[in-house]
């Protein structure tokens, strides 16, 4: 009796620890990637007046009379993996024109949706619903041809990645917005049709 107690007890000795342990979870991947605007559609310039252009700069301002001038950014193909974890992310924006002085106020918003599409009119830009997160901006004076990276947007983009329905490689819009600068207070972004090349430019790591 003593020899067989001791021979089962043996044998379990010899299982493998993983085996005991049960399966392992897979440690996160890390990622880093950088993206630009890479068609006209996907960076355009709205008003609160109606007016809307795929072809015109995006710019933010109050542009006097009580009406606001807007900009938003698609990024397609967005290499962002389901359940991710964003650790940081910005826009890099190079300034289109000489802009100073004044109180020049933006908040930036996303698209709350799985796969935003182009924006197509006025209409479309100003119905959109928006992610609950926003992300405040007191811009700088700006120099042409020189590059501004806005506040970290961790929190916008990650909202929008917790949505049941995103996918690696879906679309992403951000909205470029005024938040309460002063009456003809302007900044204006680069912008494909006239520089395809100083595009902004989103930048995000995260783990997944």
């Amino acid at each position: 009796m003593h020899n067989r107690i001791g021979h089962r007890f043996q044998r379990r000795l010899d299982v493998p620890v993983w085996l005991e342990r049960g399966p392992q979870e897979a440690a996160p991947i890390p990622f880093s990637f950088s993206q630009q605007i890479a068609a006209g559609a996907d960076d355009v310039f709205a008003k609160t007046d109606g007016f809307f252009s795929a072809v015109v700069q995006p710019t933010c301002c109050d542009d006097g009379g009580g009406i606001l001038a807007e900009g938003g950014f698609r990024y397609d193909g967005v290499a962002i993996p389901v359940g991710a974890t964003i650790f940081t992310a910005r826009l890099h924006i190079i300034a289109k024109f000489n802009a100073a002085g004044g109180v020049a106020e933006a908040k930036f918003q996303c698209a709350n949706e799985d796969d935003s599409a182009a924006f197509v009119s006025n209409a479309d830009f100003y119905g959109r619903p928006l992610t609950a997160a926003q992300v405040n901006w007191s811009m700088p004076d700006m120099v042409t041809g020189i590059g501004y990276d806005t506040p970290d947007l961790t929190t916008i983009i990650q909202e929008v990645v917790d949505r049941v329905g995103w996918a690696q490689g879906n679309a992403m819009n951000f909205f470029w917005l005024d938040n309460g600068s002063g009456a003809g207070i302007k900044r204006f972004a680069e912008h494909f049709e006239t520089n395809p090349l100083g595009t902004a430019e989103l930048f995000v790591t995260g783990e997944a």
